[in-house]
């Protein structure tokens, strides 16, 4: 009882100590967040090439500046045979040696040459680092202990570019010129000193802000000056400060234009005066508004590692798929030196407003209601297009959203900036010229020259088959339309064999990595998510009512539509979105563990053959025609698979990662999985059509995809699709065949394969397709002023906006 008596007396000590060592054991922990590594290149040069063996008593030497300030802890070399197959089979090393000529110190590690790999960077990792400063000459020299002419090695350079744009001194042995040229990729470490002092200081500063005396809190009074200026210090000097911190240290931006940083500053402003007014307290002001701004970074952080992508308003939509970003490595993403700054920062404002600049504000209720009019206005101002349109941001401010390529709009305009400027998903404008009597009488006009009015009924202009099954396969995707060298290996031959033979192209896809939804919307329905804000999920923002949708379509042709994907139901809202377009029946998650159980299980998730063992299952037990469109799991990341979870061994000359690997895997799976498929369908007596596609790009990685010029940029979102009959059944179809067809079109042009007509809605997108059957936001040079998008744009209007819903 003393004890407690004691600790709540002096609680402020406590709490205070409690901080204190709190951030001690932060700063301390987080010390290597501060040691950067970074990398040069550097290349050894003679008269020809390639280089001269590595051989006793020919040690081959480079000097070298560095400019930075560091402990450079390895070396990175490239190795080369030229016809010496033979040479790793012997015990010889060489010993590689790096030497500061300022103090004469030096670190060196021997290698074994047998652990060289033929044109393969080696890792040289010194046991003890070598210290150096920006300034200091460096020797790097390469000294043989027992090779000779059988087994040297050739040290180097991969990249002539190094060698054109950091020309160097001939390597020299012995005072002779070495003729060849040789050169090394070489990493270090940089300790950030400055940032660690910052860091120290700032933790300084907390304690002795948490050790002083409490001031008495201050009512504001315009007449006390000196209570104003306190206000305006903790009021408008600290949150900017803590602003531009977070911006510089946290998200390392740096914008020439002023406004990719004045503009969220601004909203930051808004919402932090918002939260004092409503709690009277700065502390709160500080603690909110910091929160809400580091919990934007920390989500951005996850995606983009995970996906390539960047944190969008919608995602804020999609709670259950970004749950999926929080992995193990996730701190790897979050934490940094900036961010650990950033912390100290924060608790010494807070410390300091709540203990020594405490301003009391008064009429609390009056200011209440002040604080929902400066938060209505902030968030109007972020989410409406007064400011955020894209022509007054272009022509007044220089600034260009680029929705196409959200990672470069981020890396442009910065983080926030971005995350602003797509706030407006939740507010969908209107096409211009369009009013609900205009809609109508669009569809007046269209519907006289269709075979059918826009009523639901629809009509089969030939015999159609027992069976329609769509196949939206996830991330199924040929990697060598990024990488050329992946088209060695042969991970879909059977999937290939029919791409040759059928209906087959590529469809133009909305999203990349993830957001399946989409592809699914756009699939279903028509529509385009080019008509939407940018990073809109209409799944789980637009679709709350029933819409015109492929299962519409086929339950007006007397099928059984039947959706179908072995995850929960509610993930991305399909088992409400699947009732408005009117599919009478889903399996989802639960019925898999019922029907097929453990046994179609892979790495925790149900394989494309699970899902085409329900299909059978339920075609065997139908007594009419079905209408079947799966959603396949198999191929989801991560792509990182034990030994076990491998059934295709990927081979070829070329090294790949070990996530290229999985995919690879995972895809010559789903091609044998389809192959079963396919092989089970032409046993049975029904005719079967199949329409196959991939949803999106695989996830792998933020620089995978980057290094596609601007001009393929359509590359990224092409994904395979073809349509296969079965042999009993003829497709009688002699229309235009699409090479490349996005999405938004390729359920249209699916039905008018098999003859279906299906009124206004059908006509509008049959001529938009033939005017230009590619229509994607990630194109430059889209026409997207024509009479038949205009007319697609209204009609689309109307149905998730307008009466016709």
């Amino acid at each position: 009882m003393a004890f407690i008596s004691a600790l709540s007396h002096n609680r402020r000590i406590f709490s205070s100590v409690f901080i204190i060592i709190g951030l001690f054991v932060l700063l301390v922990s987080s010390y290597d967040l501060f040691r950067i590594a970074e990398s040069a290149h550097f290349g050894l040069h003679g008269e020809a090439s390639p280089a001269g063996y590595i051989l006793p008593g020919r040690s081959l030497k480079q000097e070298m500046t560095v400019g930075f300030s560091g402990r450079i802890d390895e070396v990175q070399l490239l190795v080369a045979t030229y016809g010496r197959p033979d040479y790793h089979l012997n015990d010889a090393t060489i010993r590689v040696q790096l030497t500061n000529l300022r103090n004469k110190k030096n670190a060196s590690e021997d290698v074994p040459i047998a652990e060289f790999v033929d044109n393969t960077f080696y890792s040289v990792n010194f046991n003890k680092a070598l210290r150096v400063n920006s300034g200091d000459a460096i020797a790097i020299e390469m000294i043989a202990l027992d090779t000779d002419d059988s087994n040297a090695p050739t040290i180097w350079l991969y990249s002539e570019q190094t060698l054109e744009e950091e020309p160097m001194s001939p390597a020299v042995a012995g005072n002779q010129v070495l003729s060849g040229s040789f050169g090394m990729s070489m990493t270090y470490s940089v300790f950030n000193f400055s940032q660690v002092y910052l860091a120290w200081a700032l933790l300084v500063g907390v304690a002795v802000s948490l050790l002083l005396k409490k001031r008495a809190p201050h009512r504001v009074r315009l007449k006390k000056c000196r209570a104003f200026l306190k206000w305006l210090l903790v009021g408008v000097v600290f949150p900017i400060i803590s602003f531009l911190v977070l911006q510089s240290m946290v998200l390392q931006e740096s914008h020439l234009n002023k406004w990719n940083t004045l503009f969220p500053l601004v909203i930051y402003l808004g919402i932090f005066f918002a939260v004092y007014l409503v709690f009277g307290r700065f502390a709160w002001a500080y603690l909110l508004s910091n929160a809400m701004m580091l919990a934007v970074y920390i989500a951005n952080a996850g995606k983009r590692g995970v996906r390539g992508d960047v944190f969008l308003p919608s995602d804020l939509f999609a709670v259950s798929e970004a749950s999926k970003y929080a992995q193990a490595d996730m701190i790897r993403f979050v934490m940094n030196s900036g961010l650990v700054i950033f912390i100290m920062l924060a608790v010494l404002l807070l410390v300091l407003v709540s203990r020594h600049f405490y301003v009391r504000i008064r009429r609390r209720f009056t200011l209440r209601i002040l604080a929902l009019v400066v938060l209505s206005v902030t968030l109007f101002t972020m989410m409406s297009r007064i400011v955020y349109d894209n022509n007054v941001l272009r022509d007044k401010y220089g600034i260009t959203n680029i929705r196409w390529e959200q990672v470069q709009n981020v890396e442009q305009n910065g983080l926030y900036q971005v995350f602003l400027m797509n706030s407006d998903v939740l507010f969908v404008q209107k096409p211009e010229g369009y009013s609900e009597k205009a809609a109508r009488l669009l569809i007046e006009n269209v519907s006289e020259f269709s075979s059918v009015d826009d009523n639901p009924r629809v009509l089969a202009t030939r015999p159609m088959p027992d069976n329609i099954i769509v196949i939206m396969n996830e991330s199924f995707y040929d990697l060598s339309q990024i990488e050329l060298q992946l088209a060695q290996y042969d991970d879909m031959p059977f999937v290939d064999s029919i791409l040759a033979n059928h209906i087959s192209g590529q469809t133009i896809v909305p999203v990349i990595a993830g957001g399946t939804c989409n592809s699914e919307f756009e699939f279903l329905t028509g529509f385009s998510t080019a008509f939407l804000p940018a990073g809109s999920l209409p799944y789980q923002q637009y679709v709350h009512h029933q819409l015109p949708s492929m299962a519409a379509v086929m339950n007006e042709l007397g099928y059984h539509t039947i959706a179908t994907h072995p995850n929960s139901a509610n993930f991305w809202n399909r088992d409400k979105v699947y009732a408005h377009f009117g599919f009478e029946d889903f399996f989802a998650g639960d019925s898999y563990n019922s029907i097929i159980g453990a046994s179609g299980l892979n790495r925790g998730v149900y394989t494309d053959q699970a899902v085409y063992d329900l299909i059978l299952q339920e075609l065997d037990q139908s007594d009419q025609p079905t209408f079947f469109f799966a959603v396949t799991i198999q191929n989801h990341f991560p792509y990182e698979l034990s030994e076990e979870e491998v059934d295709y061994i990927v081979t070829g000359d070329d090294p790949v990662s070990e996530s290229v690997k999985g995919f690879l895997s995972l895809i010559r799976r789903s091609d044998a999985g389809f192959q079963y498929f396919i092989e089970a369908l032409e046993a049975r007596d029904e005719t079967t059509v199949v329409l196959f596609f991939g949803d999106h790009a695989p996830p792998m990685g933020a620089g995978f995809y980057e290094q596609l010029p601007d001009e393929r940029l359509l590359d990224k979102y092409a994904t395979p699709y073809f349509i296969y009959a079965t042999s009993d059944y003829e497709l009688a179809y002699s229309g235009p065949q699409y090479e490349r067809i996005s999405l938004n079109y390729l359920g249209c042009y699916f039905l008018e394969i098999l003859g279906v007509e299906f009124g206004a809605l059908q006509t509008v997108l049959h001529d938009a397709c033939v005017e230009d059957p590619v229509f994607s936001m990630y194109r430059m040079d889209i026409k997207a002023d024509t009479d038949a998008l205009r007319a697609y744009e209204m009609l689309q209007y109307y149905y998730l906006f307008g009466s016709g819903r």
